[in-house]
């Protein structure tokens, strides 16, 4: 991005100009960075953290010096309404992709409001799985030392490195179910070879022996999958109205209940997606969705990538509404969300924030969108 365009998107962030399209084009230049030192021009910044410091301060005084308005009225100023009703998003959006957590809190937001986010925090999920056998009995494999975890019908379950796999020959037909509570997800590695990472609150049901013409599995919320390619046994994904058909890929598979539609991203290779009567195939960066309403699928561009965020300990805000941010939320935190009539939960965001944060940190950047937020016991309580 050249320096004309990057200084005009940044006076769009803090004027309130900038269109949905543009804020995602600010955040994936400034998240490309993550992983490697960000090249910023030096007439904005000699640095990342010089760089958000100086962004923290421009919304300060921006949110300082903004007219308070009368319900409904508009401002003389561009698009703007009132704090509450429209910049707290823009300010929180941009937070969110800058990747500060609660920082901004603490000078914007009144003493007494703050603590009563704090007041009873969470701690980030973990890794952490339970794997019911074919006879019932349940492992909790969270504690468990590396080594031998159960033997069935001539297979040995074995944690290794921190994920689960499958050793042997099996000598007759068994199930077992990997299953993982909110607050936890996990990896592991199926019969013949293929990779599962399970996100929050998800279970699969698989075979502990693939022996018959499929290698077909049962998904229930979230899983990314990396299969071995065996053109003489495709593997099938059951998840929702969905039959999801590769020989060896890499895709994720969103099918929470809450959610009400299925969504499978491809990564890489090459997958067939069948919904009742309607079937179609999708290119890596493309995503099919499926209602669990209605009948039918629809092929979208996707960045593939931003479906898998969560291995990689981000949460993917990006073109995500309140409602479905605060879903992530629940699973995560192992939090029920009690959401008030009159929150808008269709305001939509762009970015991400990392996922080993504290609950308090993720809470205080929402409270900017204008709703506030209330954790007592195990309920985070929104209301406008």
């Amino acid at each position: 991005m050249n320096e004309q365009r990057l200084s005009e998107l940044e006076k769009k962030w803090l004027d309130g100009s900038i269109t949905d399209a543009e804020a995602a084009e600010y955040a994936n230049w400034y998240n490309s960075g993550q992983n490697e030192p960000l090249q910023i021009p030096e007439f904005i910044a000699r640095s990342r953290e010089e760089h958000q410091l100086r962004m923290l301060e421009k919304i300060m005084h921006k949110l300082e010096d903004e007219p308070e308005s009368e319900e409904g009225e508009l401002q003389p100023v561009p698009i703007h309404r009132s704090k509450s009703k429209y910049f707290y998003p823009i300010a929180a959006s941009l937070i969110l992709f800058l990747g500060l957590g609660g920082v901004w809190l603490y000078h914007s937001l009144n003493q007494e409001d703050s603590k009563e986010i704090v007041k009873q925090d969470k701690a980030p999920g973990q890794s952490g799985l339970l794997i019911t056998l074919d006879d019932g009995q349940e492992i909790l494999v969270d504690s468990l030392a590396d080594g031998v975890v159960a033997v069935q019908n001539g297979i040995t379950i074995i944690k290794k490195n921190g994920a689960i796999h499958y050793e042997g020959k099996a000598n007759e037909l068994a199930f077992n179910t990997a299953s993982t509570k909110k607050g936890r997800k996990f990896e592991l590695v199926l019969p013949d070879e293929s990779k599962v990472w399970l996100n929050a609150a998800s279970t699969l049901k698989y075979p502990i022996a693939f022996t018959g013409k499929n290698r077909e599995v049962e998904l229930n919320g979230e899983a990314y999958f990396e299969v071995q390619h065996n053109t003489k046994q495709p593997f099938i994904v059951k998840a929702g109205n969905q039959r999801i058909t590769v020989l060896g890929t890499q895709f994720n598979v969103n099918n929470y209940n809450n959610e009400n539609h299925i969504a499978t991203t491809l990564i890489q290779g090459k997958v067939e997606v069948q919904a009742g009567t309607e079937q179609k195939s999708i290119q890596p960066n493309q995503q099919a969705i499926s209602s669990n309403l209605a009948e039918g699928l629809q092929i979208s561009e996707v960045d593939a990538q931003e479906s898998i965020s969560w291995i990689k300990g981000v949460f993917n805000f990006n073109h995500s509404d309140l409602k479905t941010i605060l879903n992530q939320i629940e699973r995560w935190y192992d939090v029920e969300i009690k959401i008030l009539p009159g929150v808008n939960q269709n305001q939509v965001f762009h970015g991400n924030t990392n996922m080993n944060q504290n609950l308090s940190e993720v809470l205080k950047v929402l409270e900017l969108t204008g709703v506030h937020l209330k954790l007592e016991g195990n309920t985070v309580t929104v209301s406008p």
